[in-house]
Parts: C-alpha cells; structure tokens; sequence
C-alpha cells in the first residue's frame, strides 16, 4: 500500500502539471492530427552550425529534434533551440557506435571537453573554441537500443521514437529541406504539445513543464494520456518512483540511486 505522503506527493505533481499545462483560452474543436512524413523547408539557423554539418558529412550524422525545430519553424515567435542534438547514423547498432566514436574522438581532439554524461548522450562545452563557438550546446547522442529507447537506425526510427510531434523532425543532407512529422508544423505554429509516445508518464511530465516553460502548452486530452498512462504502470514501478521521490526530500540521491531513477524514467 501506498503511505499517504505518496499519494499526497502524486495528487500535489497530477494538480500543478494541470495548472501549468492546460491553458486554452480559445482551443478550435479537436480534430484528429495527421500522421506520417513529410518534407518541410528550412528557414534559418544553417550558418551557425554548419562546421557540425559538415562533420555530419564526413563522419555520417543527422541533426534531430529541438534545432532541427527551430530551424523549421514558421510560427510567429520562434522559440530557440537551447541546444543541438546530434545523432550518428549506422546501417547497424555496431556501426552507429564506431561513428559515435569517430565523432567524439574528433570533438576531444578539437579542444572540446564533456561537460556533462549519462546513458543516451554527452554533453559537449564549446565555449570560445573554434568553429565551435557559434553552435548552441552540442549535444553527441549515444547509440542505443534498449527496450523502446531507439536512438539509431534509419531517420524515421529514430524520430518515431520522440514524444512530441513538435520535436519529430530532422535536417536533410541538402541544407533545404527537413523531414518532419506530417503534425509538425501545425503543432509548432500554435505551440501545441501533442504526445505520441511517452516511455515514462513521470519523465515525459517532466518534459512537457520544461516545454511549457518555453512557451508551449498542451489540452486536457494530452494531459489525461500522461495520468492514463500512469495509472495503466505496475504497483511495484509506481511505488519505485514515489519512494526515491521520497528519499529526495530527506537527502541528496546517491550517484546509484540517481542511474536508477534514470533508468525507470528511461525504459519503458
């Protein structure tokens, strides 16, 4: 059984995503959004990155997520990419590792240091050092196929495994075009989270108060797929959660404790 702290500290999480997420003052009735790949325009943020791009061509890359967003967007206000993630692209799992490699060892050799590490990336500081100034933080995403966590294989694996449509796109080779999914630009012209995929209801509401914050927001239905979800996990998995949750307000987690909550956030 749960103790009453533990559900206090779900019904206290539950009632602020509610309060932070759900703000639709004039929302058009729902409407199924499209699904499926589509070819959008790039419309700014090439130059900044184009040393990173040009390493995606020698060593073999793609650009997914939050910048290929930005440079993609055409909602009126642009929300900026506050980094860069890169993916290194293989026919196999083991020849997306040997191209990570490829990748970090030049990053190293170029001067730049891993600022920050765990499971799915590294963390890249790239301050004054050149051509690397320019680039938001870069971000070197880790070959990974675990349970549903697929960070390797063709683009649309890859992107099928992101959460929100808003973040399924990627920059093509041309530098003209990206792949995006078919929701993509609807959803980011009106700053509109629409989740198709959660591998944790606790890491994904996570993520969607760090969107918010940025200026996005979601309707109750997307809100009640997180909670459905949440509801639909084992006793033994929420009772895992909450309890380190717990711990976290008497101590500071262990570097073990902390890789295991990584990893129940992580793994579906």
């Amino acid at each position: 059984m749960w103790s009453n702290s533990m559900s206090d500290l779900l019904n206290e999480v539950m009632s602020d995503l509610v309060t932070q997420l759900v703000d639709e003052p004039s929302i058009p009735k729902y409407k199924e959004p499209e699904t499926g790949w589509v070819q959008v325009p790039i419309i700014r943020g090439i130059y900044e990155i184009s040393c990173l791009l040009d390493l995606c061509d020698q060593f073999g890359g793609t650009i997914i997520g939050g910048y290929a967003r930005y440079c993609c967007s055409q909602a009126a206000q642009v929300i900026p990419a506050g980094d860069v993630d890169i993916f290194p692209t293989g026919l196999t799992l083991e020849d997306s590792e040997k191209t990570f490699k490829l990748w970090y060892n030049h990053l190293v050799l170029s001067g730049l240091s891993v600022q920050h590490e765990n499971e799915v990336s590294c963390t890249w500081n790239s301050n004054h050092i050149m051509p690397f100034s320019g680039c938001p933080t870069i971000q070197l995403i880790k070959p990974v196929k675990k349970g549903a966590i697929v960070t390797c294989g063709s683009t649309e694996d890859i992107l099928s495994n992101f959460d929100f449509s808003v973040v399924r796109v990627a920059l093509n080779k041309d530098r003209k075009t990206a792949t995006a999914w078919a929701a993509f630009m609807d959803d980011e012209n009106s700053h509109r989270l629409n989740i198709l995929n959660i591998h944790c209801p606790v890491s994904s509401t996570l993520r969607c108060m760090k969107y918010s914050k940025k200026g996005y927001w979601m309707n109750a239905r997307e809100t009640l797929k997180l909670l459905n979800d949440w509801l639909n996990r084992t006793p033994e998995y929420r009772e895992n959660i909450l309890q380190f949750f717990e711990t976290s307000k008497q101590r500071d987690l262990t570097q073990k404790e902390i890789d295991e909550l990584e990893a129940l956030l992580n793994v579906d």
